[in-house]
């Protein structure tokens, strides 16, 4: 007789509570997510015809993983770009730990939309297991430079 093991339900537990944010950091916090809720809403706006237009002036924008950005994603880089080339981006991390870079002191990123969870297609009912996207910030290659040498002892 087989005897079906028991299913672990995990939880996610934060390592430390949350810290209470100050009016300032709230503050701060909704302007940058009225900032994003406007530049979403203006790529969202634009035709197809309208975003690979965008995209075939300036070329489309890769990771330094290799990956090209989505063309939503792209159209969010250059519009916050403006005048200013971008070619290929990644995160702080990405540019360290992959390719041996650092990101420069005083420089903004660009905001990107990165999914998080689970298509709907994978039989997921529970809301908090769904597609969901969250801001992520990347850097271009020219607010990057090389990390400097380790020291040997």
């Amino acid at each position: 007789m087989k005897v079906k093991a028991k299913s672990k339900k995990t939880t996610k537990k934060r390592a430390r509570p949350r810290r209470k944010l100050t009016e300032a950091q709230e503050q701060a916090r909704d302007e940058r997510r009225t900032k994003l809720d406007a530049l979403v809403e203006k790529v969202l706006a634009m035709t197809p015809e309208q975003r690979e237009e965008m995209i075939e002036r300036v070329g489309a924008v890769v990771t330094c993983g290799g990956r090209v950005l989505s063309e939503k994603n792209t159209c969010l880089i250059l519009e916050q770009a403006g005048e200013n080339p971008v070619s290929m981006v990644g995160g702080f991390m990405q540019w360290r730990e992959l390719h041996g870079r650092t990101v420069m002191r005083n420089q903004h990123g660009y905001v990107i939309l990165v999914p998080k969870g689970k298509k709907d297609g994978d039989g997921t009912d529970d809301p908090d297991e769904r597609v969901r996207f969250i801001p992520r910030y990347v850097f271009d290659i020219t607010q990057t430079e090389p990390l400097p040498p380790k020291e040997e002892e």
